[in-house]
């Protein structure tokens, strides 16, 4: 905003307060009724205009008339004074004309030079006020959206606040089940390394053809529990395959071929039925040689045996359907543990 200063308002109200124009001065009263009158509506416009610029400086500075009251103040004066002092100017009008010489062109020039200020002092006031009310409209938009935006974030900080509190809840629950998870995970690695070493001991009982099949399992087993590395999700399948794999075979007979050394040191092709792991008996395919095979403490015992052969080819025979079934005996042990 522009203020209302300008250099003749200095000037106006210098001379209001000089001796030259106070009603004061003894050279006053001795000018005549309508010069007294005419210089006494010269003072009073002089001191409204100083007391305009006096409302406008009064918050200390010397041009803001920012401030609504102060603007609504210098116009009530002003109207005032303006009303007030309407009769007068007309009365100097009017007796304008009696006014000899000189003194009534040079008083006549200086009042319409007053008055033109004036007006422009009311110019200015309006201009001021237009632009203050044009200004506060857009301070007001400015603070409405402010405050909108201020509730807005606020609204996203109690949300962020609330957020957080069900984020730290939830990252404590999942942290006790990670506690629980490392517990648990522990207690089944040391279920695993016994495992481990236990299948070690078993498949070295296992017959020929089983360890066979179990080798792709077997070769993934760690020849040191405690310093394996690898994750115990994968040690632990492992060791579920394999006994998993040993249950298979024990629950069902399985025929195979094999080679096996007969007692003189010949080794000679048969196949051995082997009815889960609690026995097995094997034959050549004419039934000169065979034998029964037992589990023991350290593998498989084989013992060939006289005249089993041909029962032992029957059986067979039978469990590939080349024979007709029929119910037939094998030496069986019974073995006590």
């Amino acid at each position: 905003m522009t203020g209302i200063h300008a250099p003749w308002l200095s000037q106006l109200c210098h001379m209001t307060y000089s001796n030259n124009f106070h009603i004061c001065d003894p050279q006053y009263s001795r000018k005549p009724l309508e010069y007294q009158t005419f210089y006494s509506v010269y003072e009073q416009i002089g001191m409204e205009i100083c007391e305009i610029q006096n409302l406008s400086t009064r918050d200390g500075t010397s041009h803001d008339l920012s401030n609504q009251t102060t603007i609504q103040a210098v116009e009530r004066t002003a109207d005032k004074r303006m009303k007030t002092n309407l009769l007068a100017w007309i009365s100097v009008g009017i007796l304008s004309p009696f006014i000899s010489g000189q003194a009534q062109s040079t008083s006549v020039s200086e009042g319409k030079q007053i008055v033109q200020k004036w007006i422009e002092a009311r110019k200015l006031i309006s201009q001021e006020k237009a632009d203050w009310i044009e200004d506060k409209s857009i301070l007001d938009e400015s603070v409405r959206v402010f405050q909108k935006q201020t509730q807005d974030i606020a609204a996203e900080i109690s949300n962020a606040q609330e957020s957080s509190s069900k984020t730290q809840g939830e990252y404590d629950k999942l942290l006790a089940e990670n506690e629980d998870i490392i517990s648990a995970t522990e207690m089944v690695l040391m279920r695993v390394k016994q495992y481990e070493q236990k299948i070690r001991k078993l498949v070295q009982k296992l017959p020929a053809t089983l360890q066979e099949r179990l080798a792709p399992l077997t070769n993934r087993l760690p020849e040191d529990s405690d310093k394996s590395t690898a994750p115990v999700t994968v040690r632990m399948q492992v060791a579920v395959g394999i006994l998993s794999e040993i249950e298979k075979f024990q629950n069902a007979i399985t025929l195979v071929n094999e080679l096996r050394t007969l007692e003189g040191g010949e080794e000679i092709e048969v196949q051995t039925l082997y009815l889960g792991l609690g026995q097995a008996f094997y034959s050549d395919q004419e039934g000169k040689y065979a034998g029964r095979g037992i589990p023991g403490p350290d593998g498989w015992n084989w013992k060939e045996q006289q005249g089993l052969g041909k029962l032992v080819r029957m059986v067979i025979d039978q469990y590939q359907e080349k024979a007709t079934a029929s119910f037939l005996g094998l030496p069986v042990e019974i073995q006590n543990k």
